[in-house]
């Protein structure tokens, strides 16, 4: 009758350490897509600022002009070299003439978008930036 304990006992334990080692993998790949989200928010947000500070120090409209029929471009940017991962961001630059009420300037309002694949859904992450220049 000892032995038939023993077993079961045994049996009990592969199976309570089984379930532990399936939630620990559940935590590993909850954390490494919790990870992969923010870097991918964090780069569409500083790839919007690094274009919309680059349009800020231009100058005149034609300089303008030369740098948005650069777009649409795709950047690549590499998060974990060790396990080679990489995000690819598809950036589009737009602009239109834009009326200021009392305004004796030319105004452009220059739209900004910069998006990549999102891993939490089907749908991709867009992040949008209005940026007014006037010259």
């Amino acid at each position: 009758m000892n032995d038939f304990s023993d077993i079961f006992y045994l049996l009990g334990a592969i199976v309570i350490v089984s379930l532990l080692s399936l939630q620990i993998n559940r935590f590993i790949n909850t954390n490494e897509s919790v990870y992969t989200q923010a870097v991918l928010e964090e780069n569409v947000i500083r790839i919007t600022q690094l274009y919309s500070d680059r349009i800020k120090w231009i100058n005149s409209e034609q300089q303008l002009e030369d740098f948005i029929s650069t777009f649409p471009i795709t950047e690549t940017v590499v998060f974990d070299a060790e396990r080679n991962l990489s995000l690819d961001f598809d950036i589009t630059v737009s602009a239109r003439d834009t009326v200021l009420t009392g305004a004796s300037v030319d105004s452009k309002l220059i739209r900004i978008v910069v998006e990549s694949q999102n891993f939490a859904s089907d749908s991709p992450y867009t992040a949008l930036t209005k940026v007014l220049k006037t010259f």
